[in-house]
């Protein structure tokens, strides 16, 4: 199907020595394209390539004939090609000389079409090359674009990229900086050696599941640099696919010190309570010991008595304690909601430029899957155009060869007439 928004902002050179040829297909092209440029023979082609190269306007695609005077197709290519590299030609020839097309092979032309042209014929392969040409470029695009965003997060996140063997194949400075450690010591690892020790397997594996099948993982990653210290990283991870394979990244901005505080704090009294509720059971214990002890025993009343409430009353006092500890634990609860309040302002300008990220990342990966999805469709179509052109090639062959054994069934009948020409005088 013809694409015309497509091909209306495509600028096309076309070189064809046949006047009457190149005027007659010049206004069916000019209907289509928004600049049609004409060129009698190769060297005006080449000439007026470079003339629009150097004025910056960009020559889309060429189609050009092969055999003209002054200059041929293919030399006019190869001098093109010193110019621009990149710029994509198809061939019109009414010869299918097999020097002509290796040749043009040589110059990585993307196809010929043989006379008499068909025009919608002609205008599908342009758009053909013209969209493989614009995906690609479109890709390179995305790809550039987002390897400069990642490096403006590269100084503001921590950052590591893992192969699908789950080794760190990268880790930026900033991340190395929290880790205390060299890069040697961590590029090649397992990313599960890097994580903290305590880290489950099981969320390691769900994790690693989940980014394998292209979604993202969101969570707090606890980490301990070589100084012993505990830090969490608010991480994200996802995969992104190259020409290579798939990577997985994983961007993290360092927990803020309230988070880490209230972990701790919450970690040392849950650890005071289950001492002190031990101490209690243990002095209980004593208690219950002792007075079994003060009934079997009528002896030394008063200091058994003594002894029994000097332990009631550390057993009153521990349980005070707890009592402290969890009124404690809730007014912390409320200092830190507090303070979190306070830093919320500047979570939620780091949050917008997070999801800002995400957002942008996920559309990258959408727009380069549907474009690879387009390059492999593109590609599927030009082999199958390369199979009808060898079938064209063994078709023109077993005419060649038909045409050979009639020619010489024609030179024996004629040899034989004149023999009995000869007979009968």
């Amino acid at each position: 199907m013809i694409n015309k928004d497509f091909l209306k902002n495509l600028t096309l050179l076309y070189v064809e020595d046949d006047e009457i040829a190149r005027v007659k297909l010049s206004k069916i092209l000019k209907r289509v394209f928004s600049n049609v440029l004409l060129a009698s023979n190769g060297l005006e082609g080449y000439i007026l390539f470079q003339k629009k190269q150097l004025e910056k306007n960009k020559i889309d695609i060429i189609l050009s004939d092969i055999n003209m005077p002054e200059m041929n197709g293919l030399d006019m290519f190869g001098k093109i090609k010193e110019l621009d590299s990149e710029v994509p030609i198809i061939y019109t020839t009414a010869r299918t000389e097999s020097n002509e097309l290796l040749k043009a092979i040589e110059l990585h032309a993307n196809h010929y079409i043989l006379k008499p042209i068909d025009t919608e014929d002609v205008i599908t392969r342009i758009q053909k090359v013209c969209e493989k040409k614009y995906y690609e470029n479109l890709i390179l695009a995305k790809n550039k674009e987002m390897e400069q965003f990642l490096g403006i997060i590269d100084h503001a996140a921590l950052i590591i990229k893992m192969n699908d063997k789950q080794e760190v194949t990268y880790i930026n400075s900033k991340f190395l900086d929290t880790l205390v450690c060299e890069k040697e010591e961590i590029l090649e690892k397992q990313f599960r050696e890097i994580v903290h020790k305590d880290t489950s397997k099981t969320v390691l594996d769900e994790l690693w599941d989940t980014i394998s099948r292209g979604k993202t993982w969101h969570t707090d990653i606890k980490y301990q640099n070589s100084k012993n210290e505990v830090f969490f990283v608010n991480s994200t991870i996802f995969q992104v696919i190259h020409d290579e394979g798939y990577e997985y990244i994983n961007i993290g901005f360092i927990s803020t010190s309230e988070v880490s505080e209230k972990r701790e704090f919450h970690k040392n009294i849950i650890n005071n309570i289950k001492q002190t509720k031990i101490e209690a059971v243990e002095s209980n214990a004593k208690i219950n010991s002792l007075e079994t002890q003060l009934k079997n025993v009528q002896t030394d009343d008063l200091r058994q008595h003594e002894l029994t409430t000097d332990l009631k009353e550390r057993n009153k006092t521990l349980l005070s304690q707890i009592k402290f500890y969890e009124e404690s634990l809730l007014n912390k609860d409320q200092q830190q909601a507090k303070s979190l309040k306070n830093t919320k302002s500047n979570l939620e300008k780091i949050t917008h430029s997070y999801k800002k990220a995400l957002t942008l990342i996920d559309t990258l990966k959408k727009d380069m899957s549907i474009i690879s999805a387009e390059e492999k469709k593109k590609k599927e179509e030009v082999m199958k155009l390369e199979d009808v052109i060898k079938e064209q090639r063994a078709l023109i062959k077993d005419l060649r060869d038909t045409l050979q054994n009639i020619d010489e069934d024609k030179i024996e009948k004629t040899k034989k007439s004149s023999f009995f020409n000869k007979l009968l005088s």
